[in-house]
């Protein structure tokens, strides 16, 4: 029986949902962005503000899980120890080609979080917004440019990219999950407007930043073929290698049925 070969898609093709998504982006950054910052942060961060302590103690539990620290170097670390592993364990063939996937798939987080949050540096340096505690304690609201100081990093947020960058990367992984990783990033994001260390308007840039080039990097692997392959029904999904991993932490977590023993 022949099957039909796969057509590669084009990973950088302006697609619909890529135009949609580019549209949203420069909304926020051009748009929403700059009004929110004259007409709305200021008078949301006074009322925010007056919200009880307990309630703004969750939240700082919950913005936790956005800092970056939780990914990057963890990830890293694990990149490097199977490496080691590959170059001194001598797996067997087929093992080598999972080691080596589960190797890249946490470089690809790690570069996820990395380089979008490298160049938002370099907007927050560049910006050197002051943070809303200035503005609370010192009725300073406003733009400082090159500036270091932490508090005047407010724009945009750094937390905020994070967990969307890493919602979206994760989801690569596992795309029904997707939504979920990225309703739970929105609510870090949102915790960091109530624990009065962002403003909403920081918020924004932040996604759209990390929208922007958490697409750029998706392309750039795919483009490669690392991790990725075209997908029989269209699109893009992980390589066979992934595709079993997922497959085991399914059964692990009781998500599949395990297979009868013979």
């Amino acid at each position: 029986m022949s099957h039909e070969p796969i057509t590669r898609p084009d990973p950088w093709a302006l697609t619909r949902e890529v135009r949609i998504g580019a549209v949203i982006c420069l909304l926020l950054l051009c748009v929403a962005a700059p009004l929110t910052i004259i007409f709305l942060d200021a008078s949301i961060t006074r009322e925010l503000a007056k919200i009880p302590r307990d309630v703004q103690l969750a939240f700082d539990a919950i913005t936790e899980i956005g800092n970056s620290r939780w990914y990057m170097f963890p990830s890293l670390a694990l990149a490097a120890l199977i490496a080691l592993y590959l170059r001194y364990g001598h797996p067997a063939e087929k093992a080598r080609r999972i080691w080596r996937w589960l190797s890249g798939s946490f470089l690809f987080l790690f570069f996820s979080v990395f380089i979008p949050g490298f160049f938002l540096n370099l907007v927050k340096w560049t910006a050197g917004r002051a943070r809303p505690k200035l503005m609370l304690r010192e009725e300073y609201f406003g733009f400082d440019p090159i500036k270091f100081d932490p508090d005047y990093n407010s724009f945009p947020s750094g937390h905020a990219q994070v967990s969307i960058c890493v919602a979206l990367a994760v989801g690569c992984f596992f795309p029904k999950a997707r939504p979920w990783l990225l309703a739970l990033a929105v609510v870090i994001a949102i915790s960091r407007i109530v624990i009065l260390v962002h403003f909403i308007s920081d918020v924004m840039a932040s996604i759209a930043i990390a929208l922007s080039l958490s697409w750029v990097i998706q392309a750039w692997y795919r483009d490669k073929g690392y991790l990725f392959t075209p997908a029989p029904g269209g699109g893009w999904h992980v390589k066979p290698e992934g595709r079993w991993i997922g497959r085991r932490i399914k059964r692990f977590f009781g998500l599949l049925p395990r297979r009868p023993r013979a």
